[in-house]
């Protein structure tokens, strides 16, 4: 049971982490002029690390992302 809670800790700060990525450069984009909603350029943004993400555990090897 432990592993199951470590695999599920590991993963939320994972997800954690690019939320808050995607947030800071959603919410900052308003500095250089660029209206849009936060929420969805959050999203969206997230869609985009997660792909990267993916992408890096796939092609290149990197196992621990």
């Amino acid at each position: 049971m432990n592993w199951a809670w470590h695999i599920a800790v590991t993963k939320l700060l994972k997800r954690f982490v690019q939320i808050v990525i995607a947030w800071l450069i959603g919410h900052n984009l308003d500095q250089f002029g660029i209206k849009l909603d936060e929420v969805q350029l959050s999203a969206a943004i997230w869609a985009g690390l997660e792909y990267l993400r993916n992408w890096l555990k796939v092609k290149l090897g990197i196992k621990w992302l």
